[in-house]
């Protein structure tokens, strides 16, 4: 279940916007429900350190680009893959071994920012003139990223120029364009993985237990 939010500002201020959920939100956990934390989990030191690393780095997490990531010692072939194997073109990805390894690395929290804009969707705005890469950030935590976050595209014609880069027919996104002519705003959209949060709460490998409303096929529910 993926929660979603669309706010007013640059990258920078829906990251913070996005920190500051999660901490507060760990924080909450922590103090109403440790004990149940502490039964299912067998420890809540995970919980204490995450605040800890967020308060000692100026109530913000670490960060890191792919580009330096994939420049750190441990990060080897197995770290990354081409988004797309057949054309090295689409950009590379981090894969979850190597997100493991930088969610360790970095002390159990941390940002993997400007990814290859091919490798992701287009509406993720141009962090550069070059439009090699995208203005956006995962929070990898736990098993891996627990939250996706991008600046969208401001004017019509990056929007056009992203469709022809992904090769993606403009036609069905004339109304998307016309939205950024008529009354550009500049906004980031956020959404976190509620499974996967749970997940690292209660410290357990599979999201699958960790449904919020079932999902079984040929049924439908209603929260």
């Amino acid at each position: 279940m993926l929660r979603e939010c669309e706010l007013l500002g640059p990258l920078s201020k829906g990251m913070g916007v996005a920190e500051a959920y999660v901490a507060n939100l760990v924080s909450t956990l922590l103090q109403e429900h440790g004990g149940l934390i502490q039964d299912i989990a067998g420890s809540t030191d995970h919980l204490v350190a995450l605040l800890e690393l967020f308060r000692s780095h100026n109530n913000k997490f670490p960060q890191v680009t792919v580009d330096d990531a994939l420049e750190l010692p441990m990060m080897d072939s197995d770290c990354w893959q081409y988004a797309v194997a057949s054309d090295p073109r689409k950009g590379r990805k981090i894969t979850r071994s190597g997100e493991l390894k930088l969610i360790k690395h970095f002390g159990g929290v941390v940002w993997l920012t400007e990814m290859d804009h091919l490798s992701g969707p287009f509406y993720q705005a141009f962090s550069d003139e070059t439009q090699a890469k995208a203005e956006c950030a995962d929070l990898l935590l736990g098993n891996g990223e627990v939250l996706g976050l991008g600046q969208r595209h401001l004017p019509a014609k990056d929007v056009l120029a992203a469709l022809e880069k992904h090769q993606v027919l403009a036609g069905g996104y004339k109304w998307y364009m016309e939205m950024r002519d008529l009354k550009p705003i500049l906004t980031t959209g956020w959404g976190m993985g509620t499974e996967r949060f749970l997940a690292w709460v209660f410290q357990h490998d599979d999201i699958r237990d960790m449904a919020v409303v079932p999902r079984m096929k040929g049924f439908s529910f209603t929260p």
